[in-house]
């Protein structure tokens, strides 16, 4: 009778105001085998260019993946990046989903939720879009073919106006 409902849970948020160079969200329920994880997260730092992904890592070893990220110029470097992962060892309730900043001073927000229902192809990278841009609304995506019907869209925007759009199949 059709496929199942896709069921989105939030994890939780944290910010790292410049201290440590880790920015954690503990779970306050277990996260199930089967789920994928999605970690939105934005790092800004002064005077230096973060040009590259960092890491997502959590408790349960499970493995993490930057599906898109941007970044700004080197004066106010911004950068704004989503991180999934399929679940295939539990999240166990306070168990931990870990951020490795660019440089321990920098500033952190980052949000996590994890949805199940998800067919199991992942990622399409056919229909990614991003877009920089300082008018009120930049970000949008109006080509690329979905690689199957029924996908879920996600959406990130940052404070500095960085837009990143990625796919996942239900």
């Amino acid at each position: 009778i059709g496929s199942p409902p896709i069921i989105a849970t939030n994890i939780g948020s944290a910010t790292n105001s410049g201290s440590g160079s880790t920015c954690v969200i503990t779970p306050s329920a277990n996260i199930p085998v089967g789920a994928t994880v999605f970690v939105f997260v934005e790092e800004y730092q002064t005077g230096a260019n973060l040009s590259s992904a960092q890491t997502v890592v959590d408790s349960a070893s499970n493995t993490y993946t930057c599906n898109t990220g941007l970044y700004s110029s080197p004066t106010n470097a911004v950068s704004t990046e989503i991180f999934s992962a399929k679940v295939t060892t539990q999240i166990n309730s306070g168990g931990s989903i870990t951020y490795n900043k660019f440089n321990a001073g920098n500033c952190i927000v980052m949000t996590a939720f994890y949805a199940t229902g998800l067919a199991t192809s992942g990622y399409d990278s056919a229909t990614l879009a991003t877009a920089t841009s300082s008018s009120t609304w930049a970000g949008s995506k109006t080509s690329g073919t979905p690689s199957q019907s029924g996908e879920l869209f996600l959406q990130v925007a940052s404070f500095q106006i960085i837009y990143c759009y990625i796919v996942y199949c239900l």
